[in-house]
């Protein structure tokens, strides 16, 4: 094919070029023509034929890559129509409607090697990247809080930026670039900023070239993923019938492991405990809640309940969360109770039933997003519904 479209371009080159004579007659000139027409024709033809060449190795290319990840597409297609994590794979990333899991080959550094990006646009969240040694897949990311403890973006020069939760009071944010040679990941730096007593925030660890600065400047150069063409991993009408079947064989639906509680809950803006701030630190080693107060006057108090985990059947709960009005209320399917069972000491105004939650059940879920959270019931005057029917949410911190 090379050979002929050079010879195609050669007779061009030779017929577009011939002078004309002047003196020559009218029939000359025609025949001219004629040879400038031709030429015309087979420029045209050797172009066309010169692009299908180059389009014809990105589509074998494109192909040859799709089949080198069909093994890492058959295995979350497998997970979830089952329900049931895979090495690599962790079980709350499968935990959704599987029409919301996609998939697309994207060059995310330019280097004409395509990498495969598993997305999950209900929670808009990328969930995995993957690219090719040869021609084995490998997963870019070892860390299973992707999508819904951390977060990974695609900037547009090629890097990509991780930020998530380092503890419960931490966070932090990486950036990498992708090796040209071995496709793996090279970290560029990384930024650890630390909430503060007064809820401020600031940077106790700081290395390589990422800085507070170029946080920022990434941040303007994140990719609206939503505009790649992403194909479904499971085709529509696909699945459903092992979702429904797994959601209807397995007893808790929507449990929370009692590990993954661990950690620190903060009530959104605007929500106040007895006149200040509150926070809760659940601790399931120790069968221990602790709730964190920091009233308006400054005094710091603390109540400390011995909790029961344990798992319930589905119900529905209304609770009330930052951003809506108590007009609006969300309501939740819950499986996983914990049980205030005793009042272990401090601030009194918690040892009272009758105003606060000694004996009381809290319940533990995720979010859309993945984000866990834990709602109480609500006895506080500042809203309408100051009633046990009515729960308060706090969110992981």
């Amino acid at each position: 094919m090379k050979k002929y479209v050079f010879s195609l371009l050669a007779l061009v080159c030779l017929g577009a070029c011939r002078p004309a004579s002047t003196e020559e007659g009218t029939g000359q000139a025609s025949q001219a023509e004629t040879v400038n027409s031709e030429s015309s024709s087979l420029v045209k033809e050797a172009s066309s034929q010169l692009s299908e060449s180059k389009e014809a190795p990105k589509a074998s290319q494109k192909a040859a890559e799709l089949e080198s990840y069909e093994t890492v597409l058959a295995d979350w297609r497998q997970a979830l129509e089952t329900g049931e994590a895979k090495p690599g794979i962790d079980s709350h990333q499968i935990q959704v409607d599987p029409q919301v899991m996609s998939y697309t080959l994207y060059d995310i550094n330019q280097d004409g090697r395509s990498e495969l990006l598993i997305y999950n646009h209900d929670q808009e969240n990328l969930i995995q990247i993957y690219s090719l040694a040869g021609d084995q897949a490998q997963a870019l990311f070892d860390d299973p809080s992707i999508g819904y403890r951390s977060q990974l973006s695609l900037l547009q020069n090629g890097e990509i930026l991780q930020e998530g939760s380092g503890g419960a009071m931490d966070h932090v944010i990486q950036l990498f670039t992708l090796d040209d040679q071995s496709s793996q990941l090279d970290e560029l730096g990384e930024m650890r900023i630390k909430k503060m007593e007064d809820d401020s925030d600031k940077v106790v660890a700081q290395e390589g070239r990422l800085s507070p600065e170029v946080y920022e400047q990434s941040k303007g150069q994140i990719i609206d993923l939503s505009r790649l063409d992403f194909k479904p991993l499971i085709a529509s009408g696909q699945g459903q019938e092992a979702q429904e079947e797994t959601s209807g064989s397995a007893d808790y639906p929507y449990a929370v492991d009692a590990e993954d509680l661990a950690g620190t809950y903060i009530r959104g803006n605007g929500f106040l405990i007895n006149g200040g701030m509150g926070r809760m630190t659940i601790y399931p080693d120790q069968n221990l809640l602790v709730f964190h107060q920091t009233a308006v006057d400054g005094r710091k108090q603390e109540s400390r309940f011995r909790i029961r985990i344990d798992q319930v059947p589905t119900q529905t709960i209304q609770t009330f969360r930052e951003g809506q009005s108590w007009d609006d209320l969300a309501e939740i399917k819950v499986n996983t109770a914990i049980y205030l069972e005793e009042f272990l000491g401090g601030d009194e105004a918690h040892a009272d039933k009758e105003t606060s939650y000694n004996g009381d059940t809290f319940y533990a879920y995720r979010r859309k997003t993945g984000q866990l959270a834990v709602s109480n019931p609500n006895y506080y005057v500042e809203s309408p519904y100051k009633t046990s029917d009515i729960y308060l949410e706090y969110t992981e911190e």
